[in-house]
């Protein structure tokens, strides 16, 4: 397991920046990698930014499919068969981005709703864009989210739904950000306007997130011990320049975009915070599959874990995500988090699945 230093280390910076945290991570490459294929989809279509879920001792994946030339998405759920993942789309879930999470044993499905409009026939503007929830099961809508938000998360707390939000603007090309969290007492007390509330009251801001010109978000959060929270997320910021990985790199018009994987522990009454770790960035990855545009080549979006279990254990995770915006990658890590996972919480039972099983169905072998 690693270990996160709290906030109040003074080894770590009052606000850390991507480039802190990529030097403290571990350069070496994640050998354990793949890339999945995909059946059931148009030759023009493509998968990512996955949502990985268990269902009766099975995995499954909710992806994102559109048209390399468009972002006009709707959701598919993946279900593995013999060498490829067989589709079924969700005529319900026309968004980007799927997310998945049990609350009040609901399952809650999420992600980025937009509006279109069509200046031209067969081009299309993206005029705005939401978070927005649904029942999984009975399909129907339960609430959107404040319009221009991305990133907003719920989570489970049993006397509580905890509500983690992103608030995020630009302005003469520069990104302010942070991520936000408060509690309500129930699901139907969730409204649009009390996320809109939470994400601007500074006193629900969670501390250390993000530096100046970065942003992110909660990708996923999972239940552990002792009352914590572990939460996947990711930070990102423009790069205007090639790296030193790649000098030769054509420049486009449009700024390269650098995402990262990170990791950190939350505890949602004493609001405190372990520092981020960045636990996979494209750097640790040697696949040469072609991203959606050059600009979004560094770009490692997370999905989700899904947390192997052995003789009762969890030491390693399946981490699924996004790659360069056309791929759905999948690597072997280690448990990520200090606190145990807590295997009694019908949140994380979506997302524990025999450790044999992950690695056979994703490809990884032993």
């Amino acid at each position: 397991m690693k270990t996160f230093p709290l906030n109040n280390d003074e080894s770590y910076p009052e606000a850390w920046s991507y480039e802190f945290l990529e030097g403290k991570m571990q350069k070496s490459i994640a050998p354990r990698s793949c890339i999945l294929n995909f059946e059931g989809i148009k030759e023009d279509e493509t998968v990512y930014n996955p949502c990985p879920f268990v269902e009766n001792g099975e995995l499954y994946l909710l992806g994102r499919v559109e048209m390399l030339t468009s972002e006009i998405a709707h959701v598919h759920e993946f279900k593995k068969s013999a060498e490829k993942w067989q589709s079924q789309e969700l005529s319900f879930l026309h968004v980007q981005d799927p997310f998945l999470a049990c609350i009040k044993n609901r399952k809650i499905v999420g992600g980025v709703a937009l509006d279109f409009s069509e200046p031209f026939p067969g081009i299309y503007t993206i005029e705005n864009y939401r978070t927005s929830f649904f029942d999984f099961d009975t399909k129907e809508k339960i609430i959107d989210g404040p319009d221009h938000m991305k990133d907003i998360r719920l989570v489970d707390l049993g006397h509580a739904i905890g509500v983690f939000t992103r608030p995020r603007s630009e302005e003469d090309g520069t990104v302010h950000s942070s991520i936000q969290f408060s509690t309500v007492p129930s699901l139907s007390d969730i409204t649009t306007d009390l996320i809109t509330a939470i994400s601007i009251d500074p006193l629900k801001k969670v501390s250390g997130f993000f530096n100046y010109n970065e942003w992110g978000g909660v990708n996923a959060v999972y239940q552990l011990h002792d009352g914590w929270l572990g939460v996947l997320g990711h930070v990102a910021y423009y790069s205007e320049h090639a790296t030193d990985e790649s000098p030769d790199r054509a420049q486009t018009d449009e700024h390269l975009r650098k995402y990262a994987a990170i990791a950190f522990e939350f505890h949602p009454e004493t609001h405190a915070v372990t520092h981020p770790v960045i636990i996979l960035a494209r750097n640790n990855l040697t696949t040469d599959a072609a991203p959606k545009r050059e600009d979004l080549r560094d770009v490692i979006f997370p999905g989700g874990f899904i947390f192997m279990k052995e003789h009762e254990q969890i030491a390693e995770v399946l981490f699924f995500y996004g790659l360069g915006d056309a791929h759905v990658g999948v690597s072997a890590l280690p448990y990520p988090f200090h606190h145990a996972l807590d295997q009694t919480s019908a949140n994380n039972n979506l997302f524990i699945l025999d450790r044999t099983i992950a690695l056979a169905t994703v490809g990884l072998g032993q």
